[in-house]
């Protein structure tokens, strides 16, 4: 498998070769139709046997909608997703650049509303990746995930550079973003530390996709937000390369009830590895990306500046 883009943008699309028709369409239904249910019923979660925990609507960001622990909730589903983590070239690539122990958090659908506002480019946690499967075509920019392409290769990230910036930055910038284009059933990956947000909806398309968050080898992954996989849904899973994946309890040691480290291992961890870009001298700093940092430093900084002395101006008269 042929992952130089990956590595070089920071995202890729692998295709659809690793389902049948069949199961794309039978996951997409099983999975709008998930959604559906939930947002109807997200008022009282526990009608439909899902906890509050698991769905979340303004937390990433307005007109966006995600459900976690999709696979608990629907057999179907969860069948599927066992096929793709048996696939060998997906399992080969993901421990090549995560290592042979790596972990599944958990498996969410995220749900972009006509009304979605979009979500500011940020980055996620050390070494994490995310797999998605896109269940609805995706050939323009609204409503998906967009990326300033190689920036999982600028040794600073963005929270150091105090750079995180609102949705509206995205439209500002739009010619210099790039987003994964594709059909429905494709897969996809991206490294998380690659600078990525949501561009707002065009208010005429819901998009309706599968984020399956990634952790490596030596990192910590869990948060009081999250719910555990429950233990009858694992064991009835059986001895498979998916449940070993999702199965906190599985290679990996306490933290605290919530958190837990994955098991480190001699192999590399090429996801890791770009955390620090300049000492491994991989680092890249593209013309495109040194134009939205200086501009962006341009705007972002003086509108801080200005805010902080209106609010000391105001509390000193």
């Amino acid at each position: 498998m042929n992952d130089k883009k990956l590595f070089n943008d920071g995202f890729i699309n692998l295709g659809k070769n690793f389902l049948n028709v069949s199961e794309i369409d039978n996951l997409i239904i099983q999975s709008k139709n998930l959604m559906k249910e939930a947002i109807n019923n997200k008022d009282n979660l526990s009608n439909i046997n899902i906890s509050n925990n698991d769905f979340n609507d303004e937390s990433i960001g307005s007109g966006g909608f995600a459900l976690k622990r999709v696979d608990q909730h629907n057999s179907q589903i969860s069948k599927i997703l066992v096929k793709i983590f048996e696939n060998t070239k997906i399992n080969n690539l993901l421990e090549k650049y995560l290592g042979k122990n790596f972990k599944i958090h958990h498996v969410g659908i995220r749900k972009s509303s006509k009304n979605d506002k979009g979500l500011g480019l940020h980055q996620d946690g050390p070494g994490q990746m995310n797999l998605t499967i896109l269940l609805d075509d995706n050939l323009n920019i609204y409503g998906s995930t967009v990326f300033l392409k190689n920036t999982h290769l600028i040794d600073a990230r963005l929270d150091e550079i105090k750079l995180l910036t609102p949705p509206l930055f995205l439209k500002l910038y739009k010619f210099c973003l790039s987003y994964i284009r594709g059909h429905r059933g494709d897969i996809c990956l991206f490294f998380n530390r690659t600078w990525h947000g949501r561009y707002p909806s065009n208010r005429e398309e819901s998009k309706h996709l599968i984020l399956i968050g990634l952790h490596p080898e030596g990192t910590i992954y869990g948060s009081e937000f999250d719910d555990w996989y429950d233990d009858y849904y694992l064991e009835g899973l059986g001895n498979c390369a998916f449940r070993n994946r999702i199965d906190h309890k599985i290679g990996t040691i306490k933290v605290n009830d919530q958190v837990v480290r994955i098991q480190d291992s001699p192999s590399e961890k090429i996801s890791l590895k770009l955390e620090n870009p300049k000492k491994n001298n991989i680092e890249n700093f593209s013309f495109v990306n040194l134009f939205y940092v200086m501009t962006a430093i341009l705007i972002v900084y003086p509108a801080r500046w200005i805010k902080k002395s209106k609010a000391i101006r105001f509390f000193f008269t």
